[in-house]
C-alpha cells in the first residue's frame, strides 16, 4: 500500500494518490495531505507532474497559501521537464494570470512547446495567436492549418470550427 510519506514509490503513483487527496476519490479530501505526496513526489518526478500538481496548490491556495511567485515557478519547473500539460498551464498562467507583468509572449512560447509536444487544445490557441499576430508574425495560413488539424479532433472541432469561421467570413 502506498503511503502519504512513502517517497520510494514511483512519482506517478504518488502523484495519483496526491490527486485521489485532492479531489476525495476512495478517501477523505484532505489537501494538506495532498501537497505533502506532491512534495515529495517531485524527487523523482521525471515528467513533471508532481511539479505540476504543486503549481497548482499554489494556485488555488490547497494545502498552502496562495502565491503566484511560487505558481509560476513550479508550472516553470513542470513545463521545462517537457510536460505539455505543464507548458499549458504556464503558457495559461502568462496569458490569464500575469497581464501586469506583459509577458503575451511568453504565452505564445509555451503553447508552441506544448503544441509542438502534441498538445492539441494549445494547437487551437496557438491557431488564434498566428490568426490576430499576437506576439507572433499574422499568418493566415498558420492559423488555417492548426484549425484544420483540431477539427479532425471530435472534442476541439466546435472550437476550431468558429476560429476557420472567424478567418473565412467577410469583414
Amino acid at each position: 500500500m502506498i503511503k502519504a510519506n512513502d517517497s520510494e514509490k514511483p512519482a506517478r503513483w504518488l502523484c495519483l494518490l496526491g490527486f485521489f487527496y485532492l479531489f476525495g476519490i476512495g478517501v477523505d479530501m484532505n489537501y494538506q495531505i495532498a501537497f505533502t505526496i506532491f512534495n515529495n513526489a517531485v524527487e523523482g518526478d521525471d515528467d513533471g507532474y508532481a511539479k505540476l500538481f504543486i503549481g497548482h496548490c499554489y494556485q488555488c491556495g490547497f494545502g498552502i497559501a496562495k502565491d503566484t511567485k511560487l505558481q509560476e515557478s513550479w508550472l516553470k519547473k513542470s513545463a521545462e521537464n517537457r510536460n505539455p500539460r505543464g507548458q499549458q498551464d504556464l503558457a495559461q498562467f502568462y496569458m490569464y494570470f500575469d497581464k501586469s507583468k506583459n509577458r503575451f509572449w511568453l504565452a505564445f512560447y509555451w503553447f508552441r512547446e506544448a503544441a509542438l509536444a502534441g498538445n492539441e487544445s494549445s494547437q487551437q490557441i496557438l491557431a488564434a495567436f498566428f490568426e490576430f499576430g499576437d506576439a507572433c508574425n499574422k499568418d493566415i495560413f498558420t492559423a488555417i492549418k492548426l484549425n484544420r488539424r483540431c477539427i479532425k479532433r471530435n472534442d476541439l472541432a466546435p472550437y476550431a470550427m468558429f476560429g476557420l469561421n472567424r478567418i473565412f467570413s467577410p469583414l
